[in-house]
């Protein structure tokens, strides 16, 4: 899901979950909660430019991971 996406990404720039959602404004948890419900576009856009990736990079790794599964 998206928010393991951002994890991933967060994770090798060493930028905690926490400090992102501080930073951006967001509540404690708020994006552990979109393994379950959908961000909101401005929302995902936030955190692309936060990371410096790719809108992209962010939606559709899940979509690309499982096609590669599949192939």
């Amino acid at each position: 899901m998206i928010y393991d996406t951002i994890k991933d990404i967060a994770s090798k720039q060493k930028v905690s979950i926490r400090k992102m959602e501080k930073d951006l404004g967001f509540s404690n948890g708020t994006m552990n909660r979109w393994n379950e419900f959908e961000p909101k576009i401005g929302q995902i856009v936030q955190v692309a430019e936060y990371l410096r990736v790719p809108v992209e990079q962010l939606i559709f790794t899940k979509r690309r991971k499982n096609k590669s599964k599949e192939d």
